[in-house]
């Protein structure tokens, strides 16, 4: 009896912990970004909060458009938490803080749809606030963005290095055209050719991707680099890179106004 209640009470202690594995599997952020999560996990592995790729050629099938290029940081950042019943509008309740940058193509690998432009803009999540309830329903403040910015994972850009990115478009901000990771690892540091390495703040991106010749990459992808030889005036609205240096504390951050 002893040794039957034993097993009983290991089999209760497993049961529980799997439990909390599976509730912790996810980030707490708004139903209808959730929803959107759950969407892409098809082929996807979950690792802590991150959705994940395991190989290039998955990073290529779920891209839309693949490019090089270096990144400058812009003064805007968008509230990525989008409204469970219209994802066009932000979450009055939560900020899930997405920082936008311009990056200055170099190249295009794949483009489902053309990119009438030498740059483009890429939004990261750098942050995270579940709103005081006095200030639901109202706009975001500059302090809840740089609070929101003290919880956060991510991997900073290095100035003057070039990436290699997997991108879709960013739902719910249809009208900006903004672009984001398709999972992790959706960056490459291609700077040095010959040791292309990933950036992310998933612990099992360089497992999953040792460092390799950005010509085997390329081989793998089965897509051929189209050079950007010529500046076209980009069709994007703003925002515009700051004048000051790269990774400089933004003075005046703009939020889009939640609805």
């Amino acid at each position: 009896m002893r040794d039957m209640l034993l097993i009983f009470i290991a089999i209760l202690f497993m049961a529980g912990c799997n439990s909390l594995e599976a509730v912790g599997a996810f980030s707490p952020v708004s139903q209808g970004y959730e929803s959107y999560v759950a969407t892409k996990t098809s082929s996807s592995l979950l690792s802590s909060s991150y959705i994940t790729a395991r190989t290039f050629q998955e990073l290529a099938s779920k891209s839309s458009l693949i490019v090089i290029g270096q990144v400058e940081q812009t003064s805007q950042v968008l509230n990525l938490a989008r409204n469970v019943d219209d994802i066009s509008k932000s979450d009055p309740n939560i900020v899930n803080l997405g920082q936008v940058y311009r990056v200055k193509l170099s190249s295009i690998l794949k483009e489902e749809k053309p990119v009438k432009s030498d740059s483009l803009f890429i939004v990261q999540p750098e942050g995270f606030l579940i709103r005081a309830v006095e200030q639901r329903g109202r706009p975001v403040t500059e302090n809840e963005i740089q609070l929101a910015r003290q919880q956060t994972d991510h991997r900073p850009f290095v100035p003057g290095h070039n990436y290699l990115f997997f991108l879709e478009p960013l739902r719910g901000f249809d009208n900006q055209m903004y672009f984001v990771g398709v999972a992790h690892p959706w960056r490459f540091d291609v700077t040095n050719p010959e040791n292309v390495v990933p950036e992310s703040p998933w612990e099992g991106a360089t497992r999953a991707f040792p460092p390799l010749p950005l010509r085997e990459i390329l081989r793998e992808i089965g897509h051929v680099p189209t050079p950007i030889t010529a500046t076209i005036e980009s069709p994007l609205p703003t925002p515009q890179p700051e004048e000051t240096s790269f990774m400089s504390p933004l003075s005046t951050p703009t939020l889009e106004p939640a609805q």
